[in-house]
């Protein structure tokens, strides 16, 4: 007798049918989206933490230009995130979520850039 897999994670294979639902990338492009993901998450941690160490009192040249870069960072990672996991047909666990993460966060993060950010004179 051959285990049957839990309810809710099958997915349908090319030949119809029924396959467990992978949790980690089987593709290089898979791999590169979460590690990608990864990358532009922690962006908006490391970065704005090591420029407030570095900038000087006064001194404003990183205002805008970190939150703008953070902020196509996270979009472009968002885009790859979606085309690998829809065309690319990488739908994982870890894919699902990597591109979850950078969707909300990119629109999360343009609230604050566009809003706050460009706003401020």
């Amino acid at each position: 007798m051959t285990p049957q897999p839990a309810a809710g994670t099958e997915q349908p294979s090319d030949s119809g049918h029924l396959e467990p639902a992978r949790s980690w990338p089987t593709t290089t492009s898979g791999w590169i989206a979460v590690i990608a993901a990864g990358v532009a998450l922690a962006f908006w941690v490391v970065v704005p933490a090591v420029s407030s160490a570095v900038t000087h009192q006064g001194q404003e040249s990183g205002n805008r230009l970190v939150p703008t870069i953070g902020l196509v960072l996270t979009a472009l990672t968002a885009l790859f995130n979606l085309l690998v996991l829809w065309p690319g047909k990488q739908r994982t666990l870890a894919n699902g979520i990597a591109t979850s993460l950078t969707v909300l966060a990119t629109l999360i993060f343009s609230v604050f850039v566009f809003g706050s950010g460009f706003g401020a004179n």
